[in-house]
């Protein structure tokens, strides 16, 4: 319980009404305070306080001023006896509730198992919701301890069933490849472990030492032909520094989660929140560990990590890939910023220079440059206004992209392959809809060795392209018919993809954080819609938040501009 309240609180969940007044009646002053005290706080919590300690003393002087009687009356209640029984019994028949019995427990473990455990697995999470569900039903409470064993029953019953129902949908095949999997890394920790205190003894011989790297030698000419082995620790680590070599890691990783072939629906109903306790206890065990687990649990909690590490690699991948593009504009521009503030003059009067050049040069139609021009505007005035011009507009531009295009072509392109193979983009949005297919026309030439997209090609411009880089980008052949350099606009779509994933209007199969928007709301939030709002910690009804936030802004622009004259830090100049 709150154990300080607000005026304002008090007088809003403490005040008696004229009903409840009279079910003090024939009682003296100890018991009507403490009968006060009891009906209005199952009222509010829908349990009854364990002992007089629960209750703030504010709200005591607060009902004792209510029915004119002495604060101090309220250490006489007594909540031992036989009063508290039959005023516990009154209050619940006021309100309509009943004592929970023994197949009211046996429901709510049932309940708990079917519907709530399938969200949440976190015990406070589960005891309010197994207190709301007893308030919806008109039930009391029953005791603390004897909440926690339904609720510990509860889960017993859900794991059992979820386990074996999550193992019954496996195929042996991914049966046989997790304890393959489990096996084989098992056994690599064990070599790592045999590896090292070999390691440690010929500190000891040194005889033994040239063999030892021999060996050394081998394993390593082993390992490095297979360049997707990642060890236990690597599947479980987040990518490293943005770069081709992180992204290629994160491959290799999704790749051995494919390889499990796990059933596309196998979580459907499974809150995400319940399966991140159970990749919790993936990550802190070991290999051998797991494979000690009875199958069904085994099989159950390996999956279960499987499942959440796919969708988090298939993120990486995607942060990954927005951070390339971002790094390789971003770069371009400050190499090519550095390049022009090295050499960069502005010129200024640029229109009398304009005129003096004119004039001059119609005075003497015929001169040369160095005997009309330069005796007006010198070489090196002239030479500042070409740099001016060209760290602006379309020039600035080109050069950007110029250096954009030599990083992506040299280095960057060959994750190009790597994200059509293993990223599938969607979007609920026709608008977007060029993008996807731009990024389709990609997967089609990913193989082809031509510099042009074939002539006839349906090549998407619009929404693809930004604008004022059509002129940089698209080429113009000999019959002046338009051609498009493949590295250029795959440079091209790769930014316009950054930028609608960045804002969700492209999403990721598979992926989380950058999975389908339709997706966010959660599964059960009609049925517990009022439990969610209460979560949040908002009102259900958006008239009312809109009131609330309209107040909220208003107390904040009131407070703002009553404190600024008063800001020793802030000047207040008049325009």
């Amino acid at each position: 319980m709150k154990k300080t309240w607000q005026p304002e609180e008090l007088v809003e969940y403490w005040t008696l009404l004229p009903l409840e007044l009279a079910l003090l009646n024939q009682k003296n002053d100890e018991n009507r305070l403490g009968f006060a005290i009891l009906l209005k706080f199952f009222e509010i919590y829908a349990r009854f306080p364990e002992n007089n300690q629960e209750i703030s003393q504010n709200v005591v002087d607060y009902v004792a001023k209510l029915l004119d009687i002495s604060p101090q009356k309220y250490s006489y209640y007594d909540w031992q006896g036989r009063s508290i029984k039959y005023h516990r019994a009154q209050i619940r028949e006021f309100f309509g509730f009943q004592e929970t019995k023994v197949s009211d427990a046996f429901e709510l473990t049932n309940w708990l198992a079917e519907q709530a455990l399938i969200y949440e697995l976190k015990f406070e999470q589960l005891k309010l919701a197994a207190v709301a569900r007893l308030r919806n039903l008109k039930l009391e409470p029953p005791t603390d301890s004897r909440l926690e064993r339904i609720i510990r029953s509860a889960i017993r019953n859900f794991e059992s069933k979820f386990f074996r129902d999550i193992t019954s949908q496996l195929s042996n095949q991914s049966k046989k490849w997790i304890n393959d999997f489990l096996k084989e890394k098992a056994s690599d920790q064990e070599l790592d472990d045999t590896t090292q205190t070999n390691h440690d003894k010929q500190l000891n011989n040194p005889g033994d030492i040239q063999l030892s790297q021999q060996l050394d030698d081998t394993n390593n000419s082993e390992i490095n032909t297979e360049v997707t082995r990642l060890t236990w620790a690597e599947l479980k680590t987040d990518p490293g520094r943005i770069g081709v070599e992180s992204f290629q890691k994160e491959v290799a990783k999704l790749e051995i989660f494919e390889q499990l072939e796990l059933p596309t629906d196998l979580f459907k109903n499974i809150s995400t929140k319940v399966l991140q306790v159970y990749k919790s206890r993936v990550i802190v065990e070991h290999p051998r560990d797991l494979r000690r687990h009875p199958e069904h649990i085994s099989y159950t909690l390996f999956t279960a990590f499987c499942w959440l590490r796919s969708q988090e690699v298939i993120d990486n991948l995607v942060e990954l890939l927005i951070q390339i593009v971002h790094r390789i504009g971003v770069n371009a521009e400050k190499r090519v910023d550095k390049e022009l503030i090295q050499d960069f003059k502005r010129v200024h009067g640029k229109n009398n220079l304009l005129y003096q050049m004119a004039e001059a040069s119609l005075k003497t139609p015929d001169g040369t440059v160095k005997d009309v021009i330069f005796p007006v505007v010198s070489e090196v005035t002239l030479k500042n206004l070409v740099k001016e011009y060209k760290s602006t507009g379309n020039a600035y531009r080109e050069k950007v992209y110029t250096v954009m295009r030599s990083s992506y072509g040299g280095y960057y392109r060959r994750i190009l392959p790597l994200i059509l193979n293993k990223l599938e983009f969607r979007s609920n949005n026709e608008v977007h809809r060029p993008v996807i297919q731009a990024i389709s026309l990609l997967k089609k030439y990913a193989d082809s060795k031509q510099r042009y997209y074939d002539a006839g090609e349906d090549i998407p411009i619009e929404g693809v392209l930004r604008s004022g880089w059509q002129e940089i980008i698209l080429e113009t052949g000999a019959d002046d018919e338009i051609k498009v350099n493949r590295i250029n606009y795959e440079l091209s779509v790769l930014q316009a993809l950054r930028e609608k994933l960045r804002c969700k209007e492209i999403w990721v199969v598979g992926a989380n954080r950058y999975r389908n928007p339709e997706e966010d709301l959660p599964a059960d939030f009609e049925a517990q819609r009022l439990e969610y709002f209460q979560a949040l910690k908002q009102p259900s009804d958006v008239e009312v938040f809109i009131a609330n936030l309209q107040q909220s802004l208003e107390q904040s622009l009131t407070l703002l501009d009553k404190g600024i004259p008063k800001n020793s830090l802030v000047t207040l100049k008049k325009l």
